[in-house]
């Protein structure tokens, strides 16, 4: 039994009980106080529907079965084809695959494909890394979908690495340069920048230290690390990692037809 603490968003009012509510009743209450009535109505099918979507991941353990993992896998993919999913719940399911410290076997392969230009991934879902520690101590974590263009391509055959946002066929900008897998741990530098604007396309080499690559170690100093990712999961449509920095992201594997109208090839 424990304590729930409830405070409405237009006034000081808190409500405690000696039992937690379900979860489908405490974010409706939630939704009712924060929202106008017209737009609460959308908002809180768009809640319920989520809360039915994936209560199994959510409350799975992470010690057990293929089962558990399958259905966290079932509810990522279903977020990176749709963007219907709770951010809180993908979040929930990441950390719960990150515990169970999958095999990485084949993880470079489903990443950068057999032969080149290698795989494109739209990145998907962020979060923070205050949202992770939030979570690491106690609290729920969250994140959100990431609202512009942005994609990956990693060439395995010729260990590239291609990171960039794009703005159709209007504009874009994007990084390329070595990258290498040891185990789940991906380590990359990049090397050149590539700008498009309109018909006109031109990029340059890049220095060290510049636009957060590998800076060169002073004189005595240790080579300090570069970016990297942590990989979580990786299969044929998604892929999850964590960064540098701590927080975590998730990417869409990409289709030829995508990747064209996005402007990340020519049609």
């Amino acid at each position: 039994m424990t304590s729930t603490i409830f405070t409405a968003a237009h006034g000081g009012t808190a409500v405690i009980s000696t039992r937690r509510p379900q979860p489908q009743v405490h974010r409706l209450i939630t939704t009712h106080c924060r929202a106008r009535r017209p737009f609460s109505v959308k908002v809180q099918r768009y809640r319920d529907r989520k809360v039915r979507s994936s209560p199994a991941c959510a409350a799975s353990s992470v010690e057990g079965t293929g089962k558990d993992t399958s259905t966290c896998v079932k509810l990522l993919q279903q977020a990176a084809a749709t963007r219907s999913v709770a951010p809180k719940e993908v979040f929930s399911a990441i950390r719960k695959l990150e515990k169970e410290k999958l095999s990485a076997d084949g993880w470079a392969e489903k990443l950068g494909g057999e032969s080149s230009p290698g795989r494109r991934w739209q990145l998907v879902f962020t979060t923070g890394t205050k949202q992770v520690q939030d979570a690491l101590k106690g609290g729920k974590g969250g994140g959100s979908y990431f609202p512009l263009i942005a994609a990956q391509r990693w060439d395995a055959p010729k260990q590239e690495i291609e990171n960039g946002v794009y703005l159709g066929h209007i504009a874009s900008i994007s990084f390329l340069g070595p990258w290498a897998l040891h185990s789940r741990k991906m380590t990359f530098d990049f090397k050149r920048i590539n700008i498009k604007l309109g018909p006109w396309k031109f990029g340059f080499d890049l220095k060290a230290g510049q636009f957060g690559t590998k800076k060169a170690p002073e004189e005595g100093e240790k080579q300090k690390d570069g970016p990297f990712f942590l990989f979580i999961y990786v299969d044929d449509k998604i892929c999850v990692a964590r960064g540098r920095g701590g927080g975590l992201a998730m990417w869409g594997r990409t289709s030829p037809v995508w990747e064209a109208k996005a402007g990340l090839i020519q049609a």
